[in-house]
């Protein structure tokens, strides 16, 4: 849910820059965590990572990344920006922000696939107010597979 989130973010503020992994053809379970949880963009005064929330408004973060985006945070403001597709809707906050939610409101689970704890918290908690996300002209899951995308 990455890709959406990146590209409703770059549609909102085009003058950022890529930063982070994109699918790299390397076992980035082997990269150390502040490499493997790069910040997706550079903004002229922040860092921003960017996810996604299903239908089930609900934001998965890995324990680990929120911990790996505190250390960015040291050394240039972090913000978590948060996409929903369905609703067209999107908040952005400090991770410090997200993770004041996550720790007052949000239940712990586990990946099946790789055993990581994240937490879950659902839209009603996040930590700003919601902004409005023109259409985001996304490209389907078989061109990203095909690599056309950029």
């Amino acid at each position: 849910m990455g890709d959406p989130a990146e590209e409703a973010f770059d549609t909102l503020n085009p003058k950022n820059h890529k930063l982070g992994l994109n699918r790299p053809p390397l076992n980035v379970a082997q990269l150390p965590r502040l490499i493997r949880y790069t910040p997706d963009r550079l903004a002229q005064d922040r860092y921003v990572e960017c996810m996604g929330v299903g239908a089930d408004q609900t934001l998965k973060l890995k324990t680990e990344k929120a911990l790996t985006l505190i250390v960015w945070d040291d050394v240039h403001p972090t913000d978590l920006f948060v996409f929903d597709s369905k609703r067209k809707r999107a908040w952005q906050a400090s991770i410090w922000e997200w993770i004041e939610q996550c720790i007052e409101h949000a239940s712990t689970d586990h990946f099946p696939d790789n055993k990581k704890q994240y937490w879950k918290l659902h839209a009603e908690h996040f930590p700003s107010d919601p902004i409005s996300v023109p259409d985001v002209a996304l490209q389907s899951e078989d061109n990203r597979a095909d690599g056309l995308h950029n």
